[in-house]
C-alpha cells in the first residue's frame, strides 16, 4: 500500500526549516505541526498562506498544502 503525501509533507518530513521557526512563524504548536506532517490535518488558509511565504513559492502552493501529488490534475 502507498501512502499519499502532499507536496507540504514532504517539506516538513525533510526539516528544510526546523520545526520552531515552522511553529513560531505560523503561530502554532509543535502538536498542531505533528498532525499536519502525519496527515492527520491540514493547515488553515491563513497557515498555508504564511507557510508558502517560509518555504517559497516556488517550492510549495495553495494545492500543495492540501492536495497529494496523485491529486494534482485530477480537477
Amino acid at each position: 500500500m502507498t501512502i499519499k503525501k502532499t507536496p507540504l509533507q514532504d517539506l516538513l518530513i525533510e526539516n528544510i526549516v526546523p520545526d520552531a521557526d515552522i511553529c513560531q512563524h505560523c503561530g502554532i504548536n509543535r502538536v498542531t505541526l505533528w498532525r499536519w506532517k502525519n496527515g492527520d490535518s491540514y493547515p488553515e488558509r491563513k497557515h498555508a498562506t504564511k507557510l508558502i511565504e517560509l518555504f517559497g513559492e516556488d517550492r510549495l502552493d495553495y494545492n500543495g498544502c492540501y492536495k497529494t501529488e496523485a491529486q494534482h490534475g485530477e480537477d
